[in-house]
């Protein structure tokens, strides 16, 4: 059956999705788009078996500007007629709304600035909400919409650990940081830090694998649900969020603080999306692991995230194949143990899972040229 409503409703069919990037790749794909030849892709995508695609769209390439507030009126128009050609090939559709990433269009400050601003700033919350009430207004006349959602790593200030400690200290201000510590006495959170403070506006955002970044993690996983993603549901009814199950390290490697707070979502969200790479619980030492090995590890993931939520679960990103050049030194699942592991683990996703998602279905060269090209032109 179709969904008409604006919650989610579990679909009859298990869910057999793909990322659908056409002839290009995520950053570009919208730029890249030519809607008179998709058909022959959608084809493809359903002669492989698969019932749904999921498709990336970029805050900052449909919302070019936050102040004044300015559209791509032709993404709009391109998402519309996709969503149609979509529908008509019989496919369902999951949208990933925010996606950080666009490479076709020049945009009023890039999504790495928005997210900064998006803590205290309110026309950039503002425009935020406005973005995806826009999608929404397009995405829910289709009765194919499965469901949206937002991602961790598209908000992931966890990243701003990596800066310089004079950035980390500017940032703690602007993205409320110093605001929420104020929940806490100075005294516990020099302890935590280990180091003294006399003034909140002292406290930097921590450094990376140091001392304090159990309490910047409490910090963000409380404004990723509490103030993204509840004023985001309001605007896009039929939203979840792909949550972090990896964890963080603290105080070189000592312990690893993990986000099992934000797994359950809203009350009224019955749904989690998560993603799996042969990389969760590995050694990560460029080795390669058995079959038997990576379904230990995947069960134990699931189990971990049941234990935090009664929600469905989606895996919205199922890379048991991750050849990403960056992340070379990756555990991997060894090719010779990979039928028997694709063939073990379809009981697992069956039992605990409505569905998942590949990335991709092939290798995609990435170009990190930005491209030249008009919106919608090739």
């Amino acid at each position: 059956t179709l969904n008409t409503s604006n919650s989610f409703e579990v679909p009859n069919r298990k869910i057999i999705a793909t990322h659908f990037f056409g002839k290009g790749w995520a950053p570009d794909f919208w730029s890249y788009l030519n809607i008179h030849k998709v058909r022959t892709e959608l084809e493809a995508i359903k002669a492989d078996g698969f019932n749904t695609v999921i498709l990336v769209v970029p805050w900052t390439g449909f919302q070019i500007s936050v102040d004044p507030l300015i559209y791509n009126q032709e993404y709009l128009d391109l998402f519309d007629k996709l969503l149609a050609k979509i529908k008509s090939h019989g496919l369902r559709v999951i949208l990933r709304l925010g996606y950080a990433h666009d490479n076709g269009t020049k945009n009023i400050f890039p999504h790495n600035v928005r997210i900064i601003k998006l803590a205290k700033d309110r026309k950039t919350f503002s425009a935020w909400l406005k973005y995806l009430g826009k999608i929404w207004s397009i995405a829910s006349k289709y009765d194919n919409l499965l469901f949206g959602f937002i991602s961790w790593e598209d908000f992931f200030y966890l990243d701003l650990t990596h800066l310089p400690l004079k950035q980390r200290l500017s940032l703690s201000s602007q993205i409320g940081y110093h605001e929420y510590l104020k929940k806490y006495s100075l005294d516990k959170i020099s302890k935590i830090y280990n180091k003294t403070f006399s003034s909140y506006s002292q406290i930097p955002i921590p450094g990376y694998n140091s001392k304090g970044i159990s309490l910047f993690s409490e910090f963000w996983d409380d404004f990723l649900i509490n103030t993204v993603f509840k004023a985001s549901k309001e605007c896009f009814p039929r939203l979840s969020l792909e949550v972090r199950v990896d964890c963080d390290p603290e105080d070189n490697f000592s312990r690893y603080i993990c986000h099992d707070r934000t797994f359950d979502l809203l009350p009224d969200t019955n749904l989690t999306v998560i993603y799996y790479s042969p990389t969760w619980g590995a050694p990560n030492k460029s080795d390669q692991a058995t079959a038997k090995e990576a379904l230990e590890r995947l069960k134990f993931m699931i189990n971990y995230v049941r234990s935090h939520t009664d929600n469905i679960i989606f895996i919205d990103q199922f890379n048991f194949i991750d050849n990403t050049p960056i992340f070379k030194n990756n555990t991997t699942i060894a090719p010779t143990e990979l039928p028997l592991f694709l063939e073990e683990v379809l009981p697992i996703l069956k039992e605990s899972t409505i569905g998942y998602g590949l990335w991709t279905v092939r290798d995609i060269p990435a170009n990190v040229l930005k491209a030249q090209t008009q919106p919608g032109k090739i």
